[in-house]
């Protein structure tokens, strides 16, 4: 998939680092992937939240995924929107078009119609994770041979926290990986160094990944 990408930046960075060309992103195997989306996203679209209009001062942003990461959603500039703390919290684990349709239910209906409506998304997003897919929109999701990835970046420490073993717990559950791995158009690893390291230690042998076709890593 293409991710978004501002024309240029408003500031210059070391070349060496990050930059972008013809709409591609070249980023420097030190350079963190997640901050940089988040920064990208901040030139891309800017402040404002997407959800309430309120321009918000960059110590008080907080960046929503559009479709949750735990649903599958990766942190890309075309999944984040800058948002509010407040409408960030009560969108939670919704999608974009979940949560419009609460909006008007919280606007036309009462406390009870909102919590069946709540319940009736935990199904539905249960059985998506029991039937092993995810909630993303169609093309970002393919499936590769963990042997075809690069993870220069490995980190075996990456198994000794709460975050593996979310992501154990997940697995044990439902079968496969909570979201997908990301990768730049040549198959180096962006994101997503716990799931393979779990995928390494289940010897699973193939698993969902996000392409980035328009960055590569330097």
């Amino acid at each position: 998939m293409i991710i978004e990408l501002p024309r240029k930046l408003s500031k210059k960075k070391d070349e060496e680092r990050i930059r972008i060309e013809d709409n591609i992103l070249h980023l420097s195997k030190k350079e963190f992937f997640v901050k940089t989306m988040f920064w990208l996203t901040y030139e891309l679209k800017g402040g404002r939240c997407g959800y309430c209009g309120v321009e918000l001062k960059k110590d008080e942003i907080t960046w929503d995924h559009i479709y949750p990461r735990n649903l599958g959603g990766p942190t890309i500039t075309n999944n984040l929107v800058a948002a509010c703390a407040t409408h960030n919290n009560e969108k939670a684990n919704m999608t974009l078009e979940e949560y419009k349709i609460f909006l008007e239910i919280k606007q036309k209906g009462t406390k009870t119609d909102m919590e069946r409506y709540k319940q009736k998304l935990f199904k539905k997003h249960e059985n998506m994770k029991r039937r092993r897919t995810f909630n993303l929109p169609k093309g970002w999701v393919t499936v590769w041979n963990v042997s075809d990835i690069n993870d220069f970046e490995y980190k075996t420490k990456c198994g000794s926290g709460t975050r593996y073993r979310k992501e154990e717990k997940h697995y044990e559950k439902y079968g496969h990986l909570q979201a997908p791995v990301v990768v730049d158009k040549n198959g180096y690893l962006l994101d997503g160094f716990t799931r393979m390291l779990l995928a390494k230690n289940k010897n699973i042998k193939k698993i969902p990944v996000v392409v980035l076709e328009n960055v590569i890593i330097m």
